[in-house]
Order: structure tokens, then sequence, then C-alpha cells
């Protein structure tokens, strides 16, 4: 497991601390996200006292890790500095789990109704 402290200069608000190939986290939110990812694996980020976390779930390919890994810091730097809070993308993220149907493989903050919809969309862009 690779293990790659970043910190984004002149932003303050986002430290990311990235794992990169992780084996399935062990927190229940975690866990939860690992079993309805993509097939190809997915990523999340937390913020903490020390910092916000991008955590990277490992996959088949290292390229899709280092695709999420870029993912998620710059959706969860651009939700921070918009006001939308860890605890509401848990909800929304919680709503979506709720009523996503078999098979589903969208991502939540694909809906546009997600106050981090937008921050999605562009951390999104890093894979186009």
């Amino acid at each position: 497991m690779s293990r790659i402290i970043a910190a984004i200069a002149g932003i303050g608000v986002l430290s990311a601390a990235l794992t990169c190939g992780a084996e399935a986290p062990t927190e229940d939110r975690h866990r939860d996200r690992q079993q309805d990812a993509l097939p190809h694996g997915g990523g999340d980020w937390q913020v903490k006292p020390n910092g916000s976390h991008v955590i990277v779930v490992k996959m088949s390919d290292r390229r899709y890790e280092f695709v999420v890994g870029m993912h998620e810091p710059i959706e969860a730097y651009l939700a921070l500095h918009a006001g939308v809070s860890q605890a509401a993308v848990d909800r929304c993220d919680g709503a979506d789990k709720a009523k996503r149907k078999s098979g589903d493989n969208s991502e939540p903050g694909d809906d546009p109704h997600p106050p981090y919809h937008k921050a999605h969309v562009f951390g999104s862009k890093t894979s186009a």
C-alpha cells in the first residue's frame, strides 16, 4: 500500500491524506459504500480533526485508483468551500442508497439534487 500525503498549496481548508490501493475500509460508512461501489471500485472523503482524508479502495486497475484519487479531493474541497458539510453529503448518499434500484451503478453525486452535485461533476472531469 502506498501512502501519499499531499497539502494543496494556498488552500488551508483541505490537506488530503490519500491512501491508494487500500483494502476495503473498516468504518461502516465505507463498508456500505464499498458494497455499492462501481464494478471497478470507489472512493470517499472524510473530514477529520487533522484534515480531510481521501480513501481509495483497491481496484482491478491502478489507473482507476489514480482517477478516483484525483476526483475525491477535488470534490471534497469544492463541496467544503461551497459550505456543504460531510454530514450533508452522508445524508444525501444514505438517501440515495435507500432508493437505489438493483443494478444501478450510478454515483449519488450524479443526481442533480444533492448540494454537492456541482463539486462531484467537476471532480469527475478528471476522468474524462
